[in-house]
């Protein structure tokens, strides 16, 4: 703890709360006694019990019996304040408006007590047997004299703590980062690895743990003294991103911001492929140069995003930083995988981490300390991971007050920002708000963010008008001053550099769902790819995607398949969430060299979901997709022609996307009598708001032809701008009242279900109270938090030619009423496929993904 309010930002982080820039050194030390009581309540005879398995006598944890002393009115519970020398503790604090002093102290002792990542409760009641002395193995036991030498101890430690000095208002603001802090602290402090077990000296123990946490925190760098250093005296431009690259006018601009105050955010408005994780990482190393922040968490949409942006980013931190020594680690903060830099290693029984290279393990056991625990992922100095990591930062779950000290300390990237998930963005704002308000920094990045959208980050400001949002710049940086409730836009016009693509908008009708895509869409794709085209097709579900690729393989002979189709361990393989990690790497390596940057391959066709369509370096000839929100829509086409320079085969020269339209387009059909959405392919159910995806049609097929990105603002708006669609109800109020209703009540719940969920920092730490059991598994569920982990008895040979442990089932594919400790029970394994049940539902794991069999 004192490690961490010293030499990290996290000090100054727990000072804003107080309204001031430093902690005072005699506070310093005072919170590091409060955190040197965390485990007082061992001390109890039932814990201490629990070291002698055939001791008789009750048994004890060492958290809710603690606070039971403090709620007692026995009178032990003088002797325990007493020991624990809370009246002198009671100098340390101030009275609120609500809270005498007393109450106070109490509190910030119950926030410390509550480091195992939830508030915790009382017992059933007070046992005075539990804190009497008592013989235990021949020896007698006395708790208060236990609590008394802890006190010696941490006098001696920490001697100025009892000293004069000001008393403190602590807010509530306060008590929930501290608590934060405290237990990564414990993190950190119980790794048996780093900490062995001593009994010597205490006064030497204390010093020789100090150091020994230095140095476990300098080497992830946690503490990034070393690592700022080795950036030299001027602050870094872009060439330390690119060295031979020229900076475009908004990268150049993120690459040279003075340092600024502290809680801003910055909103990076531009197409796909312009270079904004440039931008956002020239950004980053002036404000770590600037000792503003000291790492970074860059939050993606997705893991095939994360696990793709990961490998850039080891490059770029190699380069900025070249010795090796004071490197920061670039961590990848996805389940399933623990991967530092170029290594990956594999999980062990009991919490236990495996790193491949025996001669590198020891540098890596200090390196990967934070990418070896998903709890763990955000303490990372420099981590690329997926959103829900940043959100569950903010919610009322297990563990999220530590997840929010460690996030406090980064800048915070958060790519594909849009406003297409009332939830998220619920969640987000909320995220952001703390994160800001307390001294940190955010950067948001977006090719097709509505100004409506933009807006809800800076609250104080009212939303634009239609006419006012179409006249917004694009690209374009929005500065967000959150302290000062500022707001200042740069503009970047679109000069003669800035690459234009023609796109053009054809439609193409979909078959009966019941009967595969149809007849249209695979002669359209197979016919480009056969002229040596890479065709891209992008469908709203995964049912479709499987069945899409299933038709083409029909309409393929073996050979033209091996040679025409997306290809894993030479099998035809769909590009979906649905697959095991061990695979997920083999078809993300596969996506990208056929479709990538550098990628020579012509004439591939790849069935695919949402999981291609947002952060990926992907580059198609030709896209044909499903029909979703505009927004959505546009990120899809930066897959589409993504590099201008790139040799296009004979027929392909020009953008093209076919919009995958259904057979009957009778909107007033796909609303059902309540207003819900039913309508075939994802309308209405992936995507619940018809009225967007109506304007989204109408808009791109009325024109034929778009320009991007410099219709990309005119796009958005047209489609997404709440003016835009009170004019489409207004103009069939019978078609679309109903759902324009249940669409704003579902928005209304969400935003309403994500209120409940967040903590309540507002209020003070200690009167917290989580959800229960089935109100977490609902948060769980909705952030993907609550999928299922299965792992086998023994590896299985996998249909793509990896040896498959263990698969995530998302909650959806879950059977209901599973139990926590449900175990898979394989009935048939081959080299094509694993079936197996788990819960009251059977699998199937081909090279198709996981599906549920039916019932």
């Amino acid at each position: 703890m004192k490690m961490l309010l010293e030499h990290t930002i996290l000090g100054e982080r727990l000072a804003a709360t107080l309204g001031c820039t430093q902690l005072e050194p005699v506070f310093v030390e005072r919170l590091c006694v409060l955190a040197a009581l965390h485990d007082a309540g061992k001390f109890n005879l039932g814990f201490q019990r629990r070291g002698y398995p055939g001791e008789p006598g009750k048994r004890a944890g060492h958290l809710s019996v603690i606070i039971d002393v403090f709620n007692s009115s026995d009178p032990l519970k003088l002797d325990v304040i007493a020991a624990l020398r809370v009246g002198e503790m009671c100098a340390w604090f101030k009275q609120t408006r609500r809270l005498e002093v007393e109450e106070v102290t109490i509190g910030m002792l119950l926030t410390t007590w509550a480091h195992h990542g939830y508030p915790i409760k009382e017992g059933s009641s007070f046992d005075p047997a539990l804190w009497s002395p008592a013989v235990i193995q021949g020896r007698v036991v006395d708790p208060l004299s236990g609590l008394n030498e802890l006190m010696d101890a941490v006098s001696s430690w920490l001697p100025r703590a009892f000293a004069q000095g000001e008393a403190v208002h602590v807010s509530p603001a306060f008590q929930h980062l501290f608590n934060g802090i405290l237990t990564l602290a414990d993190w950190m402090g119980s790794d048996e690895r780093y900490f062995t077990f001593d009994e010597g000296d205490p006064v030497q123990r204390f010093d020789w743990a100090y150091e020994r946490a230095r140095e476990l925190a300098r080497r992830n760098v946690i503490i990034p003294a070393q690592a700022r250093a080795s950036l030299g005296v001027r602050a870094p431009d872009f060439r330390s991103i690119h060295p031979t690259h020229t900076p475009r006018a908004m990268q150049h601009h993120c690459a040279s911001l003075a340092p600024t105050s502290p809680g801003r955010i910055l909103v990076l408005e531009s197409d796909t492929g312009s270079g904004k994780t440039e931008a956002a990482l020239a950004y980053f190393l002036r404000l770590f140069h600037a000792g503003q922040v000291d790492s970074l968490y860059f939050a993606l949409p997705t893991r095939t995003a994360a696990t793709q942006l990961h490998r850039r980013l080891v490059q770029v931190i190699a380069h900025a930083f070249p010795d090796e020594s004071v490197r920061p680690p670039v961590s990848l903060a996805v389940s399933g995988y623990i991967q530092v830099d170029h290594e990956c290693a594999q999980a062990l029984p009991h919490f236990r981490v495996l790193w491949p290279d025996a001669h590198h393990e020891d540098a890596m056991r200090w390196r990967g300390w934070a990418a070896e625990q998903p709890r763990r992922f955000l303490a990372g100095a420099v981590v690329v991971g997926t959103i829900d990591q940043a959100l569950l930062s903010t919610l009322s779950v297990n563990h999220a007050h530590m997840r929010y000290a460690a996030l406090s300390r980064s800048l915070l990237v958060v790519d594909e920002v849009h406003a297409s998930d009332a939830y998220m963005n619920a969640l987000l704002k909320e995220v952001l708000t703390h994160h800001t308000r307390h001294g940190g920094h955010a950067l948001l990045m977006s090719a097709t963010l509505g100004q409506c959208a933009l807006a809800e980050f800076a609250p104080y400001q009212p939303a634009p008008s239609l006419a006012q949002a179409l006249e917004r710049a694009y690209p374009l940086i929005t500065h967000i001053d959150v302290r000062e409730e500022e707001v200042e836009r740069v503009p970047f016009s679109h000069d003669a550099t800035t690459y234009q693509k023609r796109v053009i908008i054809e439609p193409l009708t979909l078959a009966d769902p019941e009967h595969g895509p149809g007849e249209d869409v695979i002669t359209r794709a197979i016919e480009a790819a056969q002229a040596g085209a890479r065709v891209l097709i992008i469908r709203n579900t995964v049912r479709d995607c499987v069945s899409t690729l299933q038709a083409i393989e029909q309409a393929l002979t073996p050979t033209q398949c091996e040679h025409l189709l997306l290809q894993c361990n030479h099998l035809s393989v769909p590009h979906h969430s649905r697959y095991a990690s061990a695979d997920r790497r083999l078809l993300d390596e596969a996506i990208e060299l056929a479709f990538g940057k550098h990628s020579q391959r012509q004439g591939v066709i790849a069935v695919a979901t949402q999981t291609v369509q947002q952060s990926l370096d992907l580059d198609a000839d030709l896209m044909l997709t499903d029909l979703c929100p505009m927004d959505v829509l546009l990120q899809r086409l930066g897959r589409l022609h993504r590099h201008p320079n790139r040799a296009r085969c004979a027929g392909f020269e020009r953008a093209r996307l076919l919009l995958m339209m259904p057979q009957q387009t009778d909107w007033s059909a796909m609303i059902a009598p309540q207003g819900h959405g039913r309508g075939p392919h994802g309308l209405g159910t992936v995507y619940e708001d018809l009225r967007m995806l109506k304007l989204t049609a109408e808009v791109l097929l009325g024109r034929g032809e778009v320009t991007i990105p410099l219709e990309n603002r005119e796009l958005v708006e047209l489609a997404l701008h709440p003016e835009a669609l009170e004019a489409l109800v207004m103009a069939a109020p019978d078609t679309w009242q109903a759902h324009t209703m249940c669409v704003e009540g579902d928005t209304l719940s969400s935003s309403t279900m994500a209120q409940m969920s967040i903590l309540k920092r507002e209020q003070d730490f200690f009167k917290s109270v989580f959800p229960g059991r089935d109100e977490i598994q609902k948060i769980r569920t909705r952030l993907g938090a609550d999928d299922r982990l299965v792992v086998f008895e023994e590896p299985l040979p996998g249909p793509l030619g990896q040896r498959i442990e263990s698969m995530t089932i998302s909650a959806h594919l879950c059977a209901a009423n599973l139990a926590e400790d449900a175990l898979p029970q394989l009935t048939s394994t081959s080299a094509l496929a694993i079936s197996f049940d788990f819960g009251q539902a059977s699998y199937v794991y081909d090279r198709y993904g996981l599906s549920r069999s039916p019932a």
